[in-house]
Order: structure tokens, then sequence, then C-alpha cells
């Protein structure tokens, strides 16, 4: 049955060797009990643990069954331990987590038996060593004689074929001893029984053979025992993957506090990884091209972005950067139509009934448009129109415009269908010539209209307000001129009597920002000058090297400059035009004539002024007087003097413009394809900085900075959190293995294999990820969502850009899963290692 022919053992001591066993010779038959008697050191477990086969020889052979285990693999090991050999040990040995009905039925769970259905045997087995009422015990509720009983069970219940036991009465008292020694003797009767013991007494009393080793040599063998024919019947037993899982769960509960801290902790670092990973993978300029097709939008409107005097402000193209952008991007295969325009707010009389936010009271862009437009543009009227006379300039409107004009009643009651707009004059109130419409622009603005409102925290999403696609209600609130003669024609410094504007100012170190500035040019006509101070002149032209003259407004004091005139006192000697100058005055450097040191000069108002709906420039003059009219007014040079406001002019209205894409419908590209396209033309504009004029893409820009600006702080954070929990993790997993390693060892013993044994502690680790990562899915999504809201808040718009994304759940996933099972990996390969008996006796 068993037989040992030379067997070697040697342990390492640091650099000596021990040899433990000496060239062992021994039989054993299929029953009876074997006693193998010596002193401590002497070999005698170390020999126990070879038979069993939780420790290794270095030499020899040791055959079960006729059949050599020098030949064995890790699997059949295994099910040697599990079906062949049963083990009863000094230590007990049991499984202090489990009851002692499971501790037993363990043992049939690692067969793929049934525990339910084999309750009976299970049962009966517990009665027969004495444990009956006892079975839903744990460990800590017995005593040293009941927990070995425990172990001879849960040997008994896979029926061995051998059962061994080491020094199996070496904790327990006389009493308890004897049952013990009485139920093997029971035992061995049908199997083989072999026992380590150091008493004489108790191998005298219940041997049916004695063995005695000493120094690792075989010095006695009361009879050798002759071996039976028998095969060797090995089949492949694999532990059940439900054994593992339920020593993990049970694991779980017997740590259970700890473990909620761990899954807390490991949820905080996944939130932070979370967000990080979510925000790194929000395609923003994606979102804003899918938000463009849900609502049908098929028009990009784009400002050039400048900065000055610590304001950032949106402004039309210099002449050289619309240029550039037709050299770049009007190209055989873009999918959409470039449109050159200029804001010019013309106003219209608000005689409408009912007010209504979708129609604005004044018609804001002039567009030429494009040669290739003509070709996708819808017109609903279309027709020669007779014009008379020759200072009118023809153009085309939008239905949006002329539904406007009717509207807001322009024409009178008498007009109440866009068809009677066709051929109708449109007065530009500061032009000298006016329009007529010779042309009506067939819009999607009706199915637009129905999108017209904007998300509002306070008033709810009925709210209406200006568009989320304001772009696209600006190309309906345009006027198309046909060539770039016609422009030329209408916005030019003899037709233009005056316009208003936006302006950044600085004066005297006062820097801001002032809406509805008029700028017009002085005209000799006009008794404008008023005798507020004696030295007050009329602006006259620029000339090199002087500052630029301009007449200002009392208004222009009061609500740009914040000065409130009435408060100021005059006397006989100072007038009130002298001490407005001395209020707004500074001093610029002055060189004269063989000197390189500059004298300071008073200048009375020298003035920075940039004018921000066109095209950018830096506007510095020195008031020359000022008029009282309460509105804020600049007035420049007479336009027949070819003065600054011809030059003003030809920089704001020739010199640049704006751009607007009219995107087509394009049928050779897939819609992802379509998309992703389009994302990518954003993207680019972002990196040029030239920005998509609407609130929608607004929210986009906030977005993008505020990622730009946190990333490195939540990566930073998160990696904080990571390597902390990392390694609490990994102290949670060696401490939990550590405090288990007996129990691992028990686990080899029974025969589990070292992978069934990982799983244990890997389901448990897998348990904490998962929980982990399903709370830090919810921490995730509620702090984007919040983090959205205030972007929301910001833009008015209800636009979704910071969320949680799919792929972003699958790297939370992994990381939540691969963390931990590294920490439980590295620890159990150094396990694996060992053999059983090694781990068993580490404490």
């Amino acid at each position: 049955m068993i037989q040992l022919i030379n067997i070697n053992k040697y342990y390492k001591s640091g650099s000596e060797q021990f040899h433990a066993l000496k060239d062992v010779n021994l039989q054993f038959g299929d029953k009876g009990m074997h006693f193998i008697l010596g002193k401590s050191g002497s070999g005698k477990s170390t020999l126990l643990n070879i038979i069993g086969g939780i420790d290794f020889y270095d030499s020899g052979e040791l055959i079960i069954d006729g059949v050599a285990t020098s030949k064995f693999n890790k699997q059949q090991y295994n099910t040697y331990r599990n079906t062949y050999i049963g083990f009863i040990f000094q230590e007990f040995n049991v499984l202090k987590s489990l009851s002692v009905y499971d501790n037993i039925a363990i043992s049939l769970e690692l067969q793929h038996k049934n525990v339910k259905a084999e309750h009976a045997i299970v049962q009966d087995i517990i009665d027969k060593v004495g444990l009956t009422g006892l079975e839903n015990r744990m460990m800590n509720q017995l005593s040293g004689g009941q927990r070995q009983r425990v172990a001879i069970a849960r040997s008994l219940i896979k029926n061995p074929r051998v059962i061994i036991a080491d020094e199996p009465t070496g904790n327990l008292d006389s009493k308890n001893s004897k049952m013990i020694m009485d139920l093997l003797k029971e035992l061995a009767k049908d199997r083989l029984v072999i026992v380590v013991s150091h008493s004489d007494q108790l191998a005298h009393e219940y041997s049916d053979r004695t063995i005695e080793i000493k120094d690792g040599v075989i010095t006695r063998d009361d009879e050798q025992e002759q071996i039976n024919d028998v095969d060797l019947d090995l089949k492949p037993i694999s532990v059940p993957y439900k054994t593992s899982l339920k020593l993990a769960f049970k694991a779980i509960r017997r740590n259970v506090k700890r473990f909620v801290f761990m899954i807390l902790l490991f949820a905080i670092a996944l939130v932070f990884a979370g967000v990080v990973i979510n925000m790194y993978l929000a395609d923003t300029t994606l979102t804003y091209a899918e938000y463009q097709q849900e609502f049908k939008n098929n028009i990009v409107g784009l400002k050039s972005e400048f900065q000055t005097r610590g304001y950032t402000q949106n402004t039309a193209f210099f002449e050289f950067q619309i240029d550039n952008f037709l050299s770049k991007y009007e190209t055989e295969d873009a999918n959409y139509s470039i449109i050159k325009g200029m804001d010019y707010n013309i106003p219209i009389d608000q005689n409408a009934v009912v007010e209504d936010e979708f129609y604005m009271n004044t018609i804001q862009r002039f567009n030429v448009i494009p040669n290739d437009s003509r070709e996708y543009m819808r017109f609903v009227y279309n027709t020669t129109v007779q014009v008379t006379d020759p200072s009118l300039i023809q153009v085309y409107i939008t239905d949006y415009i002329a539904e406007n004009l009717i509207f807001q009643n322009y024409f009178g009651s008498s007009v109440t269908n866009i068809k009677q707009i066709h051929g109708k004059v449109i007065d530009l109130e500061s032009f000298s010539r006016d329009i007529i419409v010779c042309g009506i622009i067939d819009t999607n603005y009706e199915d637009y209209k129905q999108y017209f409102t904007y998300f509002n925290e306070d008033a709810g999403n009925d709210t209406k307000a200006k568009n989320a696609f304001f772009d696209n209600l600006l190309y309906f609130n345009s006027i198309f001129l046909k060539s770039e003669n016609d422009f030329e024609k209408l916005v030019n410094d003899d037709n233009i009597e005056y316009f208003y504007t936006d302006a950044i100012y600085q004066m005297v170190g006062d820097t801001g920002k002032s809406s509805g500035l008029k700028i017009t040019p002085y005209d000799h006509s006009q008794n404008y000058i008023l005798p507020l101070s004696k030295d007050a002149k009329a602006p006259t032209a620029h000339l090199e090297d002087e500052p630029t003259q301009v007449a200002v407004s009392t208004g222009f004091f009061e609500k740009i400059l914040n000065i409130n005139i009435d408060e100021i006192e005059t006397t006989e000697t100072e007038n009130l035009c002298d001490l407005l100058f001395k209020k707004v005055y500074f001093q610029i450097p002055v060189y004269y004539e063989g000197s390189d040191v500059p004298k300071m000069q008073n200048v009375y108002s020298a003035n920075f002024l940039c004018l921000t709906s066109y095209v950018p420039i830096n506007y510095t003059f020195e008031i020359t007087t000022v008029i009282e009219d309460e509105n804020p007014i600049l007035y420049t040079a007479p336009t027949e003097e070819s003065g600054d406001y011809q030059l003003l002019l030809n920089n704001l209205f020739k010199n640049g413009g704006y751009i607007s894409l009219y995107m087509k419908d394009t049928t050779d590209l897939s819609n992802d394809e379509l998309l992703r396209k389009n994302a990518d033309l954003y993207r680019e504009f972002i990196n040029n900085e030239m920005i998509i004029t609407n609130n929608s893409f607004g929210k986009i820009l906030l977005v993008d900075s505020f990622i730009n600006d946190n990333l490195p702080l939540f990566i930073g954070v998160f990696f904080v959190f990571a390597l902390f929990s990392i390694l609490l993790i990994f102290n949670f997993v060696i401490i939990n293995i550590k405090n288990s390693t007996r129990d691992i060892g028990i686990y080899m013993s029974l025969g589990f294999s070292g992978w069934k044994i990982a799983l244990i502690y890997l389901f448990q680790v897998i348990v904490l990820g998962l929980v982990a990562f399903i709370i830090s899915i919810a921490g995730v999504s509620v702090f984007l969502v919040v983090l959205d809201n205030h972007f929301t808040a910001l833009s008015a718009v209800n636009l979704a850009i910071i969320k949680v994304s799919f792929l972003g759940i699958i790297i939370m996933l992994m990381i939540a899963l691969l963390i931990p099972i590294l920490s439980v990996i590295i620890p159990l390969f150094n396990l694996s290692r060992k053999n059983p008996v090694d781990v068993i006796k580490t404490i």
C-alpha cells in the first residue's frame, strides 16, 4: 500500500544543512494502528508529513499502491491529500471561522458532494465522535478534546484509506486522550492509521506495530509489512468554486468593520479617479457637435478672441485673418459654406401689440452671400424688383426678418404676410442710403423657435431668453448683400452717419467697459460747443505726432467716468471744463529737440478706447472740449476733413468682419464620421482662439478652462488617496493572510490547490473592489452632475458635458479590481512556493 525506499530529507538553516531523514525504508499495509516513536527532533513528524504529502523528500522514492509519487504533479498531490489521506494534528488545525458542522462538511464539499444530500452521513460522523448537539458551535466555544474530535470527524467524513495523526493527544488531558485513542483504534480495524507519538505507554497499549526513529534513522520496526497489490485510484478532484466563495464570505463577516472601512476609503479614492478619468475623457467639442445635430443647428458663427486692458473680448476678424481662414478652410471637400458679415444694429420701431423675445427689435448683421451659397439657399421670393431710386441698395432678407417686421408692425397694419414685403424699403436710421428687399430667404426658423428656451434654475425650462444657439439667430436676423461691392456701398464713411458700439476704455487709471457709446463726426453746421471752457475748440483732423482730437459729451463724463458734473463747483478763475480736465488729465512724456530726457507734459485727457464689436483697434485721443448732452457721445473730426471718423470706419468695417459657416447636408459620410469631423473642426477653432458665438459653446469653453486648470489638482488628490488606499488594502490583505496562514496550510493539507486558496482571498478583495466601485459610481455621478449644473447656471444652457462615460466606467472598474487583486497575488505567490507543512507551522 505505502512503501518508502531510501527516503532522504534535508533542511537548510542559514549556511548549514540538517539531514532530517537518512535512507528510510518502510512498508505499510492497508489497515492497523502503527506507531512511530522518537524524541523531539528525531524526524518522526517529518516522516509522517512526507507520507501525508504535505512535505516533500529530497531523494529516494515514496510509492503509493505501486505508483511513484516522484511523478506526481501538484494536482495529483492535492487529490492524494483530499481523498487518500486524513490528517489529525496535535494543534487540531480546525478552521476557526467555521462551525463544527461546516468544519466536518467541508471535506465533502471538496469532493463535489452535496452537503445537504449527505446530511445523514455528516450527522452520523458527528454522533460517532461524540459531538452530538455541538453542530453549530464555533471553534472558540469548544474544549481541546472536542476540537480534536472535530479534526478526526473531518478526516473520517471523506472515508480516507489512511489516517495519519501527529501527536493527537499532545494537548489533551488523560480522559480526552483515552477517548481519542479508543476512537483511532476502532478506526484502525478497516484502514491504516499511522500515529506519531513520544509515549511508549500509548504505543504499548494501542499499537499493532511500533517503529522507532532516532536522528533520522529507523532503529526499530516490530514488523515489516507486506505490500498488497492494490491499484492506486486517484481520480482528479478540483475544489468547487462555491467552496472558496463560501469561505471568502465567512471571512468577510468575521472582519466586517475593517472590511467596511476599507470599502469606504477605497471608494473615496475611486471617486477622485472617476472624476479625473471622466474629465479627461470629456470630449467637449464632440458633445457640442451632437448637441447641434439634436437641435438641427446648421449655422456656426465665429468670432476672434481679443484681450486688452485686462478684458477678454470676442470681436470680428482682421482682414488678413479672414484671408488665412478662407485659404485654409475653403476646400472642395468642406461640408460647409463660408459667409462673411459684419454686425450693425438697425433699429426697428417697436409698434408690436405684444412683446415677444424671440423677435429682436433690431436687425443685427450684414452678410455677403458667397457664390456657392446660392446653390443651397432656398428663396421664398427672388424676383426682379424695379428700383427707381439709385440710392437704394438691393438686399435679401430672411423669412425671420420678414415675419419680425410684420410682428413689429413696421410697415403698418396693411402688410400682413411676407409676400407683401417683397419690394419694400427698409429705412436705415443712421445711414444716408436705405435698402430695398429684392428677395426673401427661406430658413428653418419656425422649427428652431421651439428651442428658443434655455435652462433657468429659478424660472424653469419654459423661460424664454437668448437661445443656446445664438449664432443661428444671428443668421436668421441678417440682411444679405449680393456682393462685396454692395457691402462697401452700404458701409462707408459717406453713408454711415453715426453708430453705437461697446467700448473698453482706460482713463486716468480707471479701466472699464461701456455699452451704447455713440460715435459720430463733428458737424460744423451745428452749434454744439457751449461756453463751458474758454479754450474750447472743435476736434480737427489727426496730425502726425499729435494726439487724436475728440469732443465728448457731459454724459461721457457722467456715464463712463462716473464724474457728476452737477457736484463740481466753479469759481471766477476756473470754469467747468477746466475743472473736468483737471480730474481726468494725466502726464505723458514729451521729448524736446536736442534732449534725450523726456519732460512730463500735462495732457487734458489722453484716453484709451477699444471698440469691441468690430475689428479691434486701439484709439488714443485728446479731449478738446466738452459738449452738453446727457448721452455718452464721442465726436471725431468732420468727414470732409478726411478726419478720424473716416479712419475709424475703414478700420472697423473694411478691414475685417465676422465669419459664419453654413453646415451642408453631407451624404458621403456616416453620422459618426460627420460628428467626429465637425468636433475636430471646432477643437481647431478653439486652439486658434476662434470662438463660436452662442451660449452653448460658452459652456464648452467654461468646461475646457476648468478641466485645463483643475485636472492636475484632481490627479494629485487622486494619487494621494489612491496611494493611501492601496497601502491600506495591501496592509489589510497581508494582515488577513497572515492571520489566516494556518488556515491556508490546512486548506492545502485538505487538497486545496493554490489557485482555489487564492480565490478565497480574491473573492474578498473583488467584493471590496466591486462594492467600492458601485459607491464610487454614485459619488462620481453626483459630483459631475453638481459640477455640470454649476456650468449650466453660468452659461444658461442645459447641455450636459461633464458626465460619466461608458469608457470611464470600464476604466474605473478595472482600477477597482486590479489594485485589490494585485494586493492578493503578491503575498499568496510567496506562500504558494512553500510546502503545506511549512505554511501550517508559520506563526
